[in-house]
């Protein structure tokens, strides 16, 4: 019982013997990770390029972090931990915003660790709406790119970190259901279209639009032909301005009528895929 604050006293101890310059690079090292890319501590702590390599020495000197591969790690995982504890409130969170932005901006601010943790950083400098708005885009460029594990992944870390604003809690519910739908995961897309269908009627036709679609999508996989009729006929009736979602209830309705079967239903899903591919084509999405 007695080896974890035997040992955070060791650490202590050994930070204690680094100048303030070398605590606060190995401060933003410990934000990073157990592992990290000394190339972006510069930027992060504050400091020149020589204090992040006098740091690293010492460091290695003192047995805190040891090299790996082409980068450095703490050479255990409670060294990181005791080092986290040791920064104070307002450091820690300054250097969590700054290391969010040199991930951010850094070559591989598309590899999906960086851009998880790019998010968990802004969270824990107290900005979760940043975050949010990150990992949004960011599923929505995975989305465009068929990276549907990447894109759900991104969304389910925004959701929490967007409560604090409606607006944004929508969006991400939103882009989730349409995610999931797209990677056949029928009924969890349906229950958050639902729910979203509810909170954004009478005050964003598009989204709502958008989210009948996914029902309307969820039925047909689920072969639920008279739903996705039902989910159809309210899309309908609005105004589809959209030609992209005009696009989309034309196909969902040819597939409709072509899986339910009803008489003369192949000549209408024809005529239908048609329609839909000349919408698609005028919307720019063919």
């Amino acid at each position: 019982g007695g080896f974890v604050p035997r040992f955070a006293g060791t650490v202590r101890a050994r930070l204690a013997r680094l100048d303030a310059r070398q605590r606060m690079v190995m401060g933003a090292a410990a934000v990073l990770g157990r592992r990290f890319d000394w190339r972006l501590l510069e930027g992060i702590a504050g400091v020149t390029a020589g204090d992040v390599t006098g740091a690293l020495h010492r460091g290695a000197a003192l047995q805190l972090v040891v090299a790996d591969g082409p980068g450095f790690a703490f050479r255990h995982a409670l060294t990181r931990d005791v080092i986290l504890a040791q920064l104070g409130v307002p450091d820690r969170c300054r250097l969590s915003v700054a290391a969010a932005g040199a991930l951010a901006s850094s070559a591989g601010g598309h590899d999906d660790d960086q851009v998880l943790l790019a998010g968990r950083l802004l969270v824990d400098g107290g900005e979760p709406l940043r975050a949010a708005r990150i990992l949004l885009t960011a599923a929505r460029q995975a989305h465009d790119a068929g990276l549907l594990s990447s894109a759900e992944l991104f969304l389910r870390e925004a959701g929490p970190a967007a409560q604090a604003s409606a607006e944004l809690s929508t969006e991400v519910a939103c882009q989730l259901a349409r995610v999931l739908v797209h990677a056949g995961q029928p009924s969890e897309a349906a229950g958050i279209a639902a729910w979203m269908v509810s909170v954004t009627d009478g005050r964003d036709v598009a989204a709502a639009t958008a989210m009948r679609l996914v029902l309307a999508r969820a039925a047909v996989m689920t072969a639920s032909w008279q739903d996705a009729r039902i989910q159809l006929a309210d899309v309908r009736s609005g105004q589809l301005a959209d030609l992209a979602a005009r696009a989309e209830a034309a196909v969902i309705e040819a597939q409709v009528a072509l899986g339910d079967g009803q008489p003369g239903s192949r000549a209408r899903a024809e005529d239908l895929a048609a329609e839909a591919a000349g919408s698609a084509r005028e919307a720019g999405r063919p």
